[in-house]
């Protein structure tokens, strides 16, 4: 039985060969369903009772899934929206790819910043599992990522493919059931090198011929299957490496550190492991499981239609997705979800004039966080001009009403952080969104990044360099307590690039990019320390630690502007 572990984003869908017609859009929506549960929601034209299995199956999946820790809770910091159709041909429509001819794709996992997408066939285990088995594959990715931060990539697809084995039988859920095509693979082949299997990464597995990437999954697999079947020391020894990968350890030293062993060890214990073909699953009694029940309702046409709408834009289909909104404004032309729908699509074809007088007539009847987090970047995109201003105010409105309707939001949290540093924002909200942001989504290195510049702006936040303008003491006393508060966040940004976001950088090979930061962190400490040399007199000391922030500048637009304010500074306290 598994126990506790503690501590890519793409498609992927299930090809057969199979001589499908192409289908058109679905017109019978009088057959749709919404199936809600505590956690997820579901449309189908499926059967009543087929779509609410397909709901309890999920369901059952992520309780599984959340006992390999058992205090964890799972996390989704996006909205996910499941489909389930009644069959290959009502599906035919809503795939990506779908130009393919010959073939069909049964299952799909979509991940956007903004929400992702889960699409099978509602029948697709009368075809076979491989549909069930690929979604739940890219499925348990998504909650690695978001559960299981640090986690490498070795451990990311050995997860994946050990619980895509899952299946429900006789009242029990059971998954890592061995996997035929990695024990066939893994006898024929023989090696078990460890420390390429430590150090592959998304670009070296991108390199990869047909050998290697059989071999990197095959033995993924295994080394999981190994862990998760082991003793109690096993899998703290796991979250021992885990951790040491956080903290910056190399992956071959973190992992002989961890276990207590050598590399070469290791293989040999695999090899046994693989030799014995004792591949144990795991089961799970359904009725312990932490499963709640399915509720089904009719779906009113218009929310079929701009939910399909919402998938197809998802897939990148644009016209298809207005065409769904046009539809489903047919049937209820107020309709505030439709009239979203159909602006978000002319933001994405670039149209933001049009699509600003659907949001205006759409905003006061928007509910959903993702419709909020799409007016969110519709006003961000606004720049320039006299409306700047307000497109900016009604960027934080709208990415604040989105958290306030899911505070787990983490991209509604990145763009809110971003919209309080524009003019006019709050600096210390900034802060606390990215900070809440960075905790929902540790795997992304651009919320680290963010992080930074967060606590950098609020170190600038209301700084005007010179000397104060008044020179009685309660003025001096203010102006110095602002300052340490500056000096403080300057102090919070430099902890966070050196301690968490250049171990990151090195990973993903962003070395450039915590240049840029270390040369905006300098360049802010000076400038602090400059206007803490005006406050206490010493205004050449204070020009000079100017001039060196000046040279610390590395863009040219922030140069020019404190050569100004340097230039300006010069001559005032020359006069």
């Amino acid at each position: 039985m598994a126990r506790a572990l503690l501590p890519s984003v793409a498609w992927a869908a299930v090809l057969l060969t199979m001589a499908v017609p192409t289908a058109a859009r679905p017109i019978d929506v009088d057959r749709w369903l919404v199936v809600e549960s505590s956690s997820l929601t579901l449309l189908s034209d499926a059967e009543p009772e087929v779509a609410a299995a397909t709901l309890e199956r999920l369901e059952q999946f992520r309780a599984v899934f959340a006992q390999l820790a058992p205090a964890l809770e799972l996390r989704s910091p996006a909205p996910t929206q499941f489909y389930a159709f009644r069959d290959l041909e009502a599906y035919a429509p809503y795939v990506a790819g779908r130009e393919g001819r010959g073939s069909h794709i049964l299952g799909q996992f979509v991940m956007r910043p903004w929400g992702n997408t889960l699409t099978l066939t509602a029948g697709a285990r009368a075809v076979g599992a491989s549909a069930w088995a690929v979604v739940l594959h890219e499925y348990t990715h998504y909650l690695v990522t978001h559960n299981l931060p640090g986690a490498p990539l070795w451990l990311n697809e050995g997860l994946a493919e050990y619980y895509s084995s899952f299946e429900v039988d006789d009242g029990r859920a059971i998954v890592g059931q061995p996997l035929e095509r990695h024990l066939d693979f893994l006898a024929r082949d023989g090696a078990f090198d460890l420390a390429e299997l430590l150090t592959t990464d998304q670009r070296t597995a991108s390199a990869h011929d047909g050998g290697e990437v059989g071999r990197f999954y095959g033995l993924s697999w295994l080394l999981v299957h190994y862990l998760l079947s082991g003793d109690a020391e096993r899998l703290d020894r796991t979250a021992d490496y885990l951790a040491r990968l956080l903290e910056g350890d190399d992956a071959e030293g973190a992992f002989e550190d961890a276990f207590g062993r050598s590399l070469a060890s290791m293989e040999d214990e695999l090899r046994d492991y693989l030799a014995a073909g004792d591949f144990a699953a795991a089961s799970y009694r359904l009725d312990r499981l932490r499963v709640s029940p399915a509720r089904v309702r009719r779906a009113p046409p218009e929310l079929t239609w701009t939910r399909l709408g919402e998938l197809e834009a998802q897939l990148g289909d644009l016209d298809a997705a207005a065409d769904h909104a046009h539809r489903a404004l047919g049937w209820r032309p107020d309709d505030a979800d439709a009239r979203a729908l159909r602006a978000h699509v002319l933001d994405l074809q670039g149209r933001f004039d049009e699509a600003d007088i659907l949001w205006r007539e759409a905003l006061p009847g928007l509910e959903r966080a993702k419709l909020h987090l799409w007016h969110g970047l519709h006003a961000l995109s606004v720049v320039g001009g006299e409306g700047h201003a307000a497109a900016s105010d009604a960027a934080r409105r709208s990415l604040q009403a989105a958290v306030d309707r899911r505070s787990d939001y983490g991209q509604a949290l990145v763009l809110l952080a971003r919209a309080e540093m524009r003019p006019g924002g709050d600096a210390g909200r900034a802060v606390d969104a990215a900070a809440r942001a960075r905790a929902l989504l540790p795997e992304r290195f651009d919320v680290l990044v963010l992080g930074v510049e967060a606590h950098l702006h609020d170190a600038l936040d209301g700084v005007v360099l010179g000397p104060p303008r008044e020179a009685d003491a309660e003025t001096v006393a203010d102006e110095q307590s602002a300052l340490d508060r500056e000096s403080a966040a300057v102090a919070r940004a430099d902890a966070l690039l050196e301690r968490q976001l250049v171990v990151r950088a090195v990973t993903v090979g962003e070395l450039e990019v915590v240049a840029r930061l270390r040369a905006a962190v300098e360049r802010t400490r000076l400038l602090v320390e400059a206007q803490e040399a005006f406050v206490a007199g010493a205004y050449d000391d204070g020009l000079e630690l100017l001039d060196l922030a000046v040279s610390a500048a590395r863009s040219d637009a922030v140069r020019a502007a404190l050569e100004a304010e340097l230039l300006r500074l010069t001559d005032e306290l020359a006069g």
